[in-house]
C-alpha cells in the first residue's frame, strides 16, 4: 500500500534527497500508532516504543530504521492531526573549502584601508604588549620598581573612589 497523492502533497521535509522516500505515522489512540514506510510495510508501534522527557514534557515516539533518517517523533504533534507524513527531501550542499562572505568585503576602498591600518596597529600593540609580559616574567623586580607597582596601585584605588588627580598630587607633595 503506497502513500496518496493528497498525502504526498501535506508531507514535511526531513532529509536529504527526493526519491519517494516517505514516512506515514498515524496515531490510533493513545498509546498505539502505525508506521509506514513507502514500501507500504505497516509496523504497529505500542507505549513500549515511547518515553517522556521530564525536561521538556515532550513523549517521543522510537520508530523503526527508515528511509527519512528519523529515530523519533513528537507524539504531541499527533494531537491535532493523527496523521504525519514525512518526506526526504534534497537539501542544497555547500563544499566545505567554498569562500565565505566576509563583511569586509561591504565595506567601501577608504574604510578597508583604515580596518586594516587599525588591525596592523593592534597587531604591532599586541607584540609589544607580549615582549614586555615576557621581560617582565624573567625580569626579577627591584625595590624601586615594587615600591612603584605599589604606589601605582594605591593612586588606583584612590581614583577609583572618587578622588581627583589634583587631589592625590596634593596628598603625595604632602609625604
Amino acid at each position: 500500500m503506497t502513500l496518496s497523492d493528497s498525502e504526498i502533497k501535506g508531507a514535511i521535509p526531513c532529509g536529504l534527497e527526493r526519491h519517494n522516500k516517505m514516512l506515514k505515522i498515524t496515531k490510533i489512540d493513545a498509546n498505539n500508532f502505525t508506521f509506514q514506510e513507502n514500501d507500504g510495510e505497516i509496523v504497529t508501534l505500542t507505549r513500549k516504543d515511547t518515553y517522556y522527557e521530564k525536561k521538556t514534557g515532550i513523549t517521543w515516539l522510537r520508530i523503526p530504521a527508515n528511509s527519512c533518517n528519523r529515530k523519533v517523533i513528537n507524539t504531541n504533534k499527533l494531537e491535532d492531526d493523527p496523521v504525519m507524513i514525512i518526506e526526504k527531501v534534497k537539501t542544497p550542499y555547500v563544499a566545505s573549502d567554498a569562500p565565505k562572505a566576509k563583511l569586509i568585503d561591504f565595506l567601501t576602498d577608504d574604510e578597508r584601508s583604515n580596518v586594516e591600518r587599525a588591525q596592523a596597529y593592534i597587531d604591532e600593540m599586541m607584540t609589544v604588549a607580549k615582549k614586555r609580559r615576557e621581560e617582565a616574567r624573567t625580569k626579577p623586580l627591584t625595590e624601586k620598581e615594587k615600591a612603584q607597582k605599589k604606589l601605582d596601585k594605591a593612586i588606583n584605588e584612590l581614583k577609583s573612589l572618587g578622588m581627583s588627580e589634583d587631589e592625590i598630587q596634593a596628598l603625595l607633595a604632602r609625604n
